[in-house]
């Protein structure tokens, strides 16, 4: 019960943004997440392009394969760079505790 009273104060980011779509983009074009459907984006790619736009400290995920990976967050970090754009850390939750 204390994790749902903790989530109450979170703010949901808009993910509407022209910018966000082009990162998320961008992200799926250099392999950095799975090819999803473009105009619907729905997965790895824009959950890490919502961050990086809105230079979110923290990304939690259960996804140890495509997010909380070591090899993507280094892949991550060049592509954000690249894109002057915010990096978060990307944790679980067990890591996060």
């Amino acid at each position: 019960m204390k994790c749902l009273d903790l989530i109450k104060k979170i703010s949901i980011l808009p993910g509407d943004h022209k910018e966000i779509d082009q990162i998320a983009r961008y992200y799926i074009e250099h392999y950095l997440a799975p090819k999803e459907d473009i105009e619907d984006f729905r997965g790895d790619a824009i959950h890490m392009a919502v961050c990086a736009f809105y230079k979110v400290d923290y990304l939690l995920t259960w996804n140890l394969k495509h997010l909380a990976n070591v090899n993507k967050l280094r892949q991550l970090k060049i592509m954000n760079a690249r894109m002057a754009l915010a990096t978060p850390q990307i944790v679980t939750p067990d890591q996060l505790l």
